[in-house]
């Protein structure tokens, strides 16, 4: 699975903010409707998605994304929409509404594209109407860990841009109840930091995954087939055998529409008396 970092919070002031006005929703359906632009115009407050390489420069596909979100000050309605999301302890959500009654705040999201750590599932009993055991093992592979940390580097060289500097643009430390025993910007202190705020996208691959019957890990064909049992196929996002550099969801589309050729392929070549 894909994991992301909400919890990194870039606070500069808008001297230009204005309260949000009693009619603002309206404005906002306003500014869609006739001009396409505005809050509604985005997905879900989610501005733009940036992909760097944070381990090796050359590589030819990146092992983060960063999303961008961006909370205006007084606009409280985007932290309330965005955190159901991505929930977090609720001493911590009310520290955040608190400092954008003073700034903006702008939220880069780092997200782990080549995850080293792979979860598991146990049944429970030999009933299969009983839910799975589900184990995510999140960060189990310490090399997670250090790229994520990493992803913070690269956010604190952009603040010496002069862009930002121009801007006064500082990172918030969050007061996270589980890491006051350590000290602000430490080290220790965004590993803490990681650790309570990271979250699990909803990106999960690989529990079905296809390859050879000579595979001990591969469960479906190439032709996405369960080795050893007739008329039974797996078409989702389970059949990767790794996870993609980026959201699943195209990669999923792909899978579904090609699942449904082979299967009319079969039906085709059963009429023809054919094998495949």
């Amino acid at each position: 699975n894909h994991v992301g970092w909400p919890g990194l919070h870039l606070a500069y002031k808008n001297e230009t903010a204005t309260p949000p006005s009693p009619t603002f929703i309206l404005d906002e359906a306003y500014q869609y409707l006739i001009h396409k632009r505005g809050i509604l115009a985005t997905n879900g407050g989610l501005n733009f998605v940036g992909n760097i390489n944070v381990n090796n420069a050359n590589s030819k596909y990146p092992d983060i994304q960063i999303y961008h979100f961006h909370y205006p000050r007084w606009h409280v309605d985007n932290v309330n929409t965005i955190w159901k999301v991505f929930p977090a302890d609720e001493e911590i959500k009310q520290n955040v509404l608190k400092m954008l009654q003073e700034v903006d705040m702008a939220v880069p999201m780092p997200c782990l594209q080549k995850p080293k750590s792979s979860g598991e599932l146990w049944l429970r009993s030999k009933d299969p109407a009983v839910p799975v055991k589900i184990y995510a093992n999140t960060f189990s592979q310490q090399e997670d860990v250090e790229t994520m940390l990493k992803s913070l580097d690269f956010i604190k060289k952009m603040l010496k841009t002069e862009t930002f500097k121009r801007r006064g643009v500082w990172l918030h430390h969050l007061d996270i109840p589980g890491c006051r025993h350590t000290k602000p910007d430490s080290e220790e202190y965004w590993r803490c930091h990681l650790r309570h705020l990271s979250i699990m996208f909803y990106h999960p691959v690989g529990s079905v995954k296809m390859g050879p019957r000579s595979d001990p890990t591969a469960v479906v064909d190439a032709r996405l087939r369960v080795h050893g049992m007739q008329g039974l196929r797996v078409i989702d996002a389970s059949i990767m055998p790794t996870i993609t550099s980026g959201p699943t969801n195209a990669p999923t589309i792909m899978i579904g529409e090609k699942g449904a050729d082979l299967i009319k392929e079969n039906w085709a070549a059963v009429k023809d008396n054919q094998e495949l």
